[in-house]
């Protein structure tokens, strides 16, 4: 070689070592190092893709091919579908980062054992290739460091999304098909068990509630009844063998499976809901009952009451119009004190004090027998006129709603016959609709009750005349109730003065206070007469305010609880426009009787104990 050739090549050999620029080739690592991946979705995969076999298929490869298996990821119950959270993938990284071991490739005995998602699965291989590690699927391996290889097991795994969206639009279809008639295609809450009856095709599911179940009612018993606080009713249910914490309680009194029905979003016909073939712990009247006693700023019973201070957020401050709250002293365990929370408002008074002023006010609405005849007749004379003025409202409402019920099948019948009107028919038939909706709503809440006063009614109005006695010898839960029933909104304590005044009485109370002040034995004849006159005055309005009256028979205590909140009927205050006849009053105030005489059952039932 010339020297000027030989001088080309040196300039040229420079001239590479400066300018060049061409990217170094990634290879595939030559090491015999190895990682097994093993997966199933679940524990019951007892088919040819269980974890045994995958790892058998991969140690057989090891061996023929002379490699070793530094790691085995046997992964249990990880889902590979698209978008899902893939711990092992991220540990087999880590793994991957921290070892000794030059890895030379990811065998798996399957591409759909290692993931469904397409998009996770081009991202990993872009990962490990950097790295110079292979991916073998030993069904159908490829060459990732070449391009048709990597495009080829790109491919593969979202060929395995596909299958997968495939197979659970099929298995979808079936497990909608069977939420809609009403059966459990999940595991079921809390309280209930899943049985498999029946063999081969025959076979039907049967949800039973277990033993934990009829503790959970208990608990929705205590919170529908007494409204006790979450926490309390997690300890009561502890000492009875529920092992739940107030938070899980929470989360149970909102689940809408207890009152019969199944929440699924798949089913989005029905808005996500389906009417369930499992037994139903509550009603769904009781169900809203609950959760909006949960969000109301009504006060219940909670764990920090005690049973020393049952007028404990009851009585008010007459200073500076703050409850009274309460503390044992420090040193004697059997005495207590009411006090007031604001700060240099110096009330504090010894429960015993307090305790024997509302006693004697007790005692001012307490309701001398000798007027139960006379309260008893009156008292039978408005249940027969409630009781007909309902009737004849019902015979009403079902009248009108045959009416509109046939108009609405005349304008569907003219919808399909006039079809350029079809717009103006489709807008009168949901104005039909609306109507008989409205209609049926009302009608719901008219119930023909009992003919005449019960003895329980009288029994529970006889317990009027010993008021004081009866919350003495209550229990607090039952002292809170009686409480809230005469004085619903508190009573005012003034420490100067040392008496207690009512924010309010419950007009029943007011009402039987006037009857004892205004009337007399021997006024008998004028009051029957006063009620003979009015009579024919009393409302018979055509609309729910007519007071359904249910019958109140003699039942225990495990009976009062049973009574759904649909029979309760809420307290209505006496309007100050009506008339002052005692009559009239009663008509309007038998919403709060009915009321008065369950809890004098519930009394009665724990007295006798």
């Amino acid at each position: 070689m010339s020297n000027k050739r030989k001088k080309e090549q040196d300039e040229f050999e420079e001239m590479k070592l400066y300018l060049g620029k061409t990217k170094k080739l990634i290879t595939q690592n030559k090491s015999k190092y190895i990682i097994a991946y093993c997966r199933v979705s679940s524990s019951r995969q007892k088919d040819n893709y269980s974890i045994e076999n995958q790892l058998s298929c991969i140690k057989r490869y090891a061996k023929e091919n002379g490699l070793i298996i530094v790691k085995v990821f046997k992964v249990n119950g990880e889902t590979s579908k698209k978008g899902s959270k893939r711990p092992s993938i991220e540990d087999l990284l880590q793994f991957i980062k921290e070892t000794k071991y030059k890895i030379s490739k990811i065998v798996v005995f399957h591409s759909n054992r290692f993931t469904r998602d397409g998009s996770l699965g081009d991202r990993f291989l872009d990962k490990i290739i950097a790295k110079g590690i292979g991916f073998n699927d030993l069904n159908d391996p490829n060459d990732i460091f070449t391009e048709l290889g990597r495009v080829k097991q790109v491919d593969a795994f979202y060929d395995a999304e596909k299958d997968n969206i495939i197979r659970k639009k099929f298995i979808n279809t079936t497990i909608i098909e069977k939420l809609k008639q009403g059966y459990t295609m999940r595991k079921p809450p809390l309280g209930y068990q899943a049985l498999k009856l029946g063999k081969g095709k025959g076979k039907q599911q049967k949800i039973i509630i277990t033993e934990q179940g009829k503790l959970i009612k208990q608990a929705f018993k205590l919170k529908l009844d007494y409204n006790y606080s979450n926490v309390m009713i997690a300890e009561m249910m502890s000492q009875r063998g529920l092992d739940v914490t107030h938070k899980q309680l929470g989360l149970i009194f909102k689940n809408p499976y207890y009152c019969g029905t199944i929440c699924d979003s798949r089913l989005i016909e029905s808005n996500g809901l389906a009417k369930g073939r499992h037994p139903k712990m509550i009603t769904w009247e009781e169900h809203k009952i609950i959760n909006d006693l949960g969000n109301s700023k009504k006060r219940g019973i909670r764990k920090s009451d005690k049973d020393d201070l049952p007028l404990r957020k009851h009585l008010i401050c007459s200073k500076c119009n703050c409850k009274l709250t309460g503390y044992p002293a420090s040193k004697r365990k059997d005495l207590f004190y009411y006090k007031c929370r604001t700060k240099g408002c110096k009330v504090n008074t010894n429960t015993k004090i307090i305790h024997e002023l509302y006693n004697d006010l007790l005692k001012q609405f307490s309701f001398n027998k000798v007027y139960l005849p006379q309260l008893t007749k009156d008292l039978d004379e408005v249940f027969k006129i409630l009781n007909k003025s309902n009737r004849q409202l019902k015979k009403e409402l079902t009248t009108k709603i045959g009416e509109e019920e046939k108009e609405r099948k005349n304008a569907i019948r003219n919808m399909n016959s006039y079809p350029e009107d079809r717009e103006l028919y489709k807008e009168l038939v949901i104005d039909c609709d609306n109507k008989i909706k409205g209609l049926n709503e009302q009608l719901v809440q008219i119930r023909i009750g009992i003919e005449e006063i019960n003895n329980n009614t009288i029994e529970a109005l006889q317990m009027i005349s010993d008021l004081d006695n009866i919350w003495n010898q209550s229990d607090f839960r039952l002292k809170i109730r009686l409480q809230k029933l005469i004085f619903p909104n508190g009573v005012i304590y003034d420490k100067k003065s040392n008496i207690l005044e009512p924010v309010q009485i419950s007009p029943i109370f007011s009402l039987f206070k006037d009857f004892k002040e205004k009337n007399k034995l021997n006024h008998t004849d004028k009051i029957n007469q006063n009620f003979s006159e009015n009579k024919g005055k009393v409302r018979t309005q055509n609309s729910t305010e007519n007071k359904a009256v249910t019958s109140t028979k003699k039942r225990g205590y495990g009976s009062v609880d049973e009574v759904s909140d649909s029979e309760k009927i809420q307290l209505v205050p006496l309007a100050s426009s009506r008339s002052n006849n005692f009559n009239h009053n009663l008509f309007d105030s038998m919403d709060e009787i009915i009321r008065f005489t369950e809890l004098y059952t519930l009394i009665n039932s724990s007295f006798l104990k």
